[in-house]
Parts: C-alpha cells; sequence; structure tokens
C-alpha cells in the first residue's frame, strides 16, 4: 500500500509525536521513603520487663516483620523512645502493615511499650531510618556521590 506525501508525513508527524509525549511523560511512580516509613513514640514507663530485652526482641529473631506482604526495614533511635518502620511496596497500606506487624508481636506475648503513632511525615535521614534502594524514588545525597 502506498500511502500519498502528505498521509505518510502525518503518520510519521504523528509517531514521533506520541514517541516524545511518551518520552518525557513516563514519571516516576515509585513512591518516595518518606512516603513509606511509619514512626511511633514508644512509652516505656508502664513495661515489667527486660526493656533491653524487649527492644532486642524487636529486630533479633522476630518473624513479626514478615507477616506483612511487604517486609519493612526498622530502626530505632538511641534511647529507643521511637521506632520507624519503613515499607518496600504499597506504601499507601504502611499503617495496615505497621498494624499487623504489631499484632504479630503481642499475639508472641511480647510486653511491648505504648506506642503512639507519629502524624507527621518521618523525613529519612541518620535520626530516623535511612534506608534506601531500588524500592524507592529518592536517596540521600552521600549515596547518589558515592562510586558505583
Amino acid at each position: 500500500m502506498v500511502l500519498p506525501q502528505a498521509s505518510l508525513a502525518s503518520v510519521l508527524g504523528a509517531a514521533c509525536l506520541t514517541i516524545v509525549v511518551s518520552a518525557t511523560g513516563h514519571a516516576d511512580s515509585r513512591p518516595t521513603r518518606s512516603e513509606c516509613i511509619v514512626g511511633f513514640r514508644l512509652d516505656w514507663s508502664q513495661v515489667k520487663g527486660d526493656r533491653h530485652e524487649i527492644r532486642n526482641s524487636l529486630f533479633l529473631g522476630s518473624d513479626g516483620a514478615r507477616t506483612v506482604q511487604s517486609p519493612p526495614a526498622m530502626a530505632k533511635n538511641p534511647d529507643a523512645s521511637r521506632l520507624y518502620m519503613q515499607f518496600r511496596g504499597e506504601c499507601g497500606k504502611k499503617d495496615e502493615f505497621a498494624a499487623e506487624v504489631i499484632a504479630y508481636w503481642r499475639s508472641k506475648g511480647l510486653e511491648l511499650p505504648r506506642l503512639e503513632r507519629i502524624a507527621e511525615p518521618i523525613v529519612p535521614s541518620m535520626d530516623t531510618i535511612e534506608v534506601w534502594g531500588p524500592f524507592w524514588r529518592d536517596q540521600p545525597e552521600h549515596a547518589r556521590e558515592a562510586p558505583k
């Protein structure tokens, strides 16, 4: 089939426009790390058990993180007054996932401190949780400067 010159130019022009729009209009759909982080203030005042053992149980040998579809990375600040969970998928469900992890810990009889959800967004840092990788579209400045 032979197309007239004007039709061929129109088809080629439309194809080029489609390619340019597709290439420039493709936004990175991965979430930011902050969108995937849940933070909690921990109140240890009512805990009767060994706080160090409980803190360690949250991180070592606990299968709680594996009970959710998107297991989190977890961190606590030095005095264990805050706990952070960073999920790697379905970050819109991060509160639900965090609740599942906490429910699992409680089902295992772990004496938890009172957990109060931090409402404001958590900014990833060395003071909170500093995890990055292919699951999120952002990374810390020092990671971008690292040699490959």
